[in-house]
């Protein structure tokens, strides 16, 4: 899950009021591993390591497979992005329009 900046620091700002992180995830309804791996460096580092060396051991076909799921994942995010937020839409076509100019 991605999280904004705001979201972020707004995690930041209920840990300094001493919030769990169980509590944090309770209030923004988003998984506490979620929190744990924006709020505590050493987690992260791990899970990003893990993450490194578990793409590492995958086979050439098993990361070809990885990369399709990620491509159609991506495409389908863009598409139900493109026809639901009216502002990502403007912004996408100004950027067509002045490639055109340029192309």
């Amino acid at each position: 899950m991605k999280l904004t900046k705001e979201q972020i620091n707004q995690m930041n700002e209920l840990f300094k009021e001493g919030k769990t992180y169980v509590e944090i995830s309770k209030i923004m309804n988003i998984n506490p591993s979620i929190v744990n791996y924006h709020l505590n460096p050493d987690q992260r580092n791990k899970q990003i390591e893990r993450q490194r060396k578990y793409y590492n051991n995958l086979t050439k076909e098993q990361k070809h497979k990885l990369y399709l799921n990620k491509k159609e994942y991506m495409s389908n995010w863009f598409k139900t992005k493109y026809h639901t937020d009216e502002e990502f839409r403007k912004k996408h076509i100004e950027r067509a329009k002045r490639n055109k100019k340029h192309g």
